[in-house]
């Protein structure tokens, strides 16, 4: 029976260990993406275009948003961040919108054959692609913090409540 215990408590100790070795390289794989999405957002305000590799990046918005989404079902998923971390998820939000709004309203009428001068250059496409990609990248990475701070902030919290008692 002893042995039990000190198998469980070694598993116990191993497992958070584990959870951030593993979803260290996910956290950086989104603040890279976030780094170089305001890279091409930036270019394309300039009107630059970085190549159709840029749009990777797209394929990438998966590899650190849905594991940020199954980590923190049922949690809230800004919870561990810091208030200016919150403040900075809303304004990139807000400037999401109003990026898309703007793309919108510059797009040529549907129908619009190839040819015609309308069309979108392919850094105006950028920046409206880059504009959704800092803010999955960012909430990515958000939510990858959270679960990787999950536990220091529960008991930051219990120590605050054991305070106020």
């Amino acid at each position: 029976m002893a042995r039990q215990k000190v198998g469980a408590q070694s598993t116990a100790a191993f497992l958070p260990w584990m959870r951030k070795w593993a979803l260290r390289p996910l956290l950086y794989f989104a603040a890279l993406g976030f780094m170089l999405s305001v890279a091409v957002h930036a270019a394309s305000l300039c009107g630059l275009t970085l190549g159709k590799r840029a749009f990777w990046l797209h394929l990438g918005i998966f590899v650190v948003f849905v594991p940020g989404v199954v980590l923190n079902q049922r949690q809230d998923i800004l919870g561990a961040l810091p208030v200016w971390a919150k403040r900075f998820m809303a304004v990139l939000f807000v400037y999401m919108f109003v990026n898309f709004f703007y793309f919108v309203s510059k797009a040529p009428p549907r129908g619009t054959p190839k040819n015609d001068p309308r069309q979108p250059t392919p850094a105006q496409e950028m920046r409206g692609a880059s504009g959704h990609w800092m803010v999955f990248y960012a909430a990515g990475f958000a939510m990858i913090w959270n679960a990787l701070h999950r536990q220091e902030a529960e008991a930051k919290t219990m120590q605050e409540i054991d305070r106020k008692i």
